[in-house]
């Protein structure tokens, strides 16, 4: 993957680590939370799941993602963490490297970055890596999580691919328990995930923790933060809502406003209607998705949503090439979101980044009977 060219001139003034103060509902005893799943089955992690979650309301300084020049600065952390060797986060000189994780081993990597007393920490997740790109010595895990977290069941697109579990019949039904046992027992990145979060909360007690990445990345990202109770912003997710609820996460009721189900859910994912990938449209026996052996059927995302409307309002094509974090950074987080729309003729007031929504209407794997 190529990186991107530092832009200064077009970015505005230097971030200066805009927050806004939000409420979280964090989980009181994460690790006993954590036990009683790693002990559980996929039938009793359902009904843990049901169960009234003891938690503290906190505030925290959240990312102001209402601010172009924050997602464009979190966009370069999740960039980042596709390499090895971090390049300096440009126009952020508060920011700087801290310190790297699992690049010796095979699973989840990626880098933290740091303000110069630490007092906010971003961890930014590594996403999925072909072999022959940076970072891709975790290829083909990556392939099948991707394929067991967005598949609607078993990543059985056709007849003749191989599955990655025996759930389904001849016609279209899944078994809704055994998807979720697979998923829980094969999907090794949630497990390392909250491993990292572990060791990140140990390796930084006095910190406040947020969490970045692209694609895979960021949806390992979003569940660290349902999980844990932290600020997660991520970049062109596939749908995660169908994989969150498999893993029996502790999401919150669509009844919930939305300040009430954001403190449950403290994510959000930014992402344009031109990437296949994000919006659920790279399906079929016939889609280079599917040509290439991933089954990335899902569109409905956790938390809330930051969606730009890069068909509508740009006339970008429907493709895979626009869900590259640098293709994001370069043509839509280069300029704020009013004036990239008035530069192609358009008329009406905008913010300068769209305003955040759930996605409460959206509905995965319509054409799947679930049992």
């Amino acid at each position: 993957m190529q990186r991107p060219v530092p832009w200064h001139a077009n970015s505005g003034a230097a971030w200066a680590g805009s927050t806004i103060k939000r409420r979280v509902r964090r989980i009181r005893d994460i690790p006993a939370f954590l036990a009683a799943r790693s002990d559980a089955s996929a039938a009793q992690l359902a009904a843990l799941a049901k169960m009234p979650i003891m938690r503290d309301e906190i505030e925290l300084d959240t990312p102001n993602v209402t601010d172009r020049r924050v997602l464009l600065t979190l966009a370069h952390m999740a960039t980042e963490a596709y390499y090895r060797t971090p390049d300096p986060i440009p126009d952020a000189p508060q920011w700087h490297w801290s310190s790297a994780f699992g690049w010796d081993k095979e699973g989840l990597r990626g880098h933290v970055f740091a303000t110069q007393n630490n007092e906010t920490v971003v961890v930014a997740l590594k996403g999925t890596s072909a072999s022959f790109l940076p970072g891709g010595a975790t290829g083909g895990s990556d392939k099948e999580n991707d394929n067991l977290l967005f598949s609607c069941c078993c990543a059985r697109v056709t007849d003749a691919w191989s599955p990655v579990c025996d759930c389904f019949d001849a016609l279209h039904k899944c078994d809704t328990q055994c998807v979720g046992r697979a998923l829980i027992d094969r999907s090794l990145y949630y497990p390392a995930a909250t491993e990292l979060y572990n060791n990140m909360s140990y390796m930084y007690p006095h910190s406040q923790l947020w969490i970045t990445g692209h694609s895979l990345g960021g949806v390992i990202g979003g569940f660290m933060g349902i999980t844990f109770g932290v600020p997660a912003v991520t970049f062109e997710t596939p749908g995660d809502r169908i994989a969150a609820e498999r893993l029996h996460l502790p999401l919150p009721p669509p009844s919930y406003s939305d300040a009430e189900a954001y403190a449950l859910a403290p994510v959000t994912h930014v992402y344009h209607t031109a990437d296949a990938l994000a919006t659920g449209q790279c399906v079929g026996a016939n889609s280079l998705c599917s040509r290439t052996g991933f089954a990335i059927e899902t569109k409905c995302h956790t938390g809330q949503s930051i969606v730009y409307d890069t068909v509508g309002k740009l006339s970008w094509g429907v493709g895979v090439l626009s869900h590259r974090i640098v293709y994001v950074m370069e043509e839509l987080l280069s300029v704020d979101w009013d004036v990239l729309v008035r530069r192609h003729g358009g008329k009406e007031q905008l913010p300068p980044v769209p305003d955040p929504a759930r996605e409460s209407a959206c509905q995965d794997c319509s054409s799947w009977s679930f049992t």
